[in-house]
């Protein structure tokens, strides 16, 4: 094996493990976001009546005073059953 395939080979590795730690903390971070309702509608691009829907198929909410809040993994969990 020559020297540049080697050094080709440990860039991959590389590459691949910073990817897949770049996605742990992707994935890390999504369950900590709470979103109130509006903004889930403005940053999902969603109606108020798809967020109702998405209640119907079991979208969690924390109520906040007169706010629901919810939580951005529980809503990428419900729109992946919605899916199905």
């Amino acid at each position: 094996m020559n020297p540049q395939e080697s050094f080709n080979e440990l860039v991959n590795s590389l590459a691949m493990q910073i990817a897949e730690k770049a996605l742990e903390a992707i994935s890390e971070r999504d369950r900590n976001i709470w979103l109130t309702q509006q903004e889930l509608m403005d940053r999902e691009g969603l109606s108020w009546r798809e967020v109702k829907r998405m209640e119907s198929y079991g979208l969690r909410f924390y109520k906040n005073g007169k706010r629901k809040e919810y939580c951005l993994a529980d809503v990428n969990e419900v729109k992946h059953l919605m899916k199905q």
